[in-house]
């Protein structure tokens, strides 16, 4: 169960997610969209968007994040430095916030990573291959920069479900 005020910014984003898309979003990524909600009202920001989805992503590392980033050799502190605005528990506010169009497209990506491996939810970890696989953008442009690959943040075990896991 999400606290009261990630249930009220995920109030306020779920307006902006296309048909059943934000049912196939697990807790780690309504938190990632609460956190991303933050860091866009702290950064002035009137969307959502990678750069945002990335600093709520960062906020804690869940469902094989942390996996992949060590994979790459990369601590979170590393992707967060250069970034904007780091996200504080302060709200900035209860200003409502539309979810930019990187923000669909890396949410898009995301469910569409779940669906090639498997998995009934988007994690936050699909939201990371999203993220990547957005390599025409800043913040997909950055992730490339910082040594993430898709294909070997694919192969993180973490990200498929259980029964694919053994196999």
């Amino acid at each position: 169960m999400l606290p009261s005020r990630a249930r009220s910014a995920q109030t306020r984003v779920v307006g902006f997610l296309a048909g059943d898309m934000f049912e196939r979003f697990s807790d780690s990524t309504r938190r990632v969209l609460f956190n991303a909600h933050l860091a866009a009202g702290q950064a002035g920001s009137p969307t959502i968007d990678g750069e945002h989805l990335l600093l709520g992503l960062l906020v804690k590392c869940e469902d094989g994040v942390d996996a992949i980033l060590a994979g790459a050799g990369l601590a979170p502190e590393a992707l967060r430095a250069g970034l904007a605005t780091p996200v504080t528990t302060e709200a900035a506010g209860s200003t409502e916030l539309a979810l930019g169009e990187e923000g669909q497209r890396v949410l898009q990506l995301a469910v569409e990573e779940a669906d090639t491996l498997g998995s009934d939810r988007a994690g936050s970890g699909h939201v990371l291959l999203g993220l990547i696989r957005c390599h025409d953008l800043p913040v997909g442009q950055r992730l490339h920069d910082q040594g993430l690959r898709l294909e070997s943040a694919r192969a993180c075990p973490r990200l498929m479900p259980p029964e694919r896991k053994s196999s």
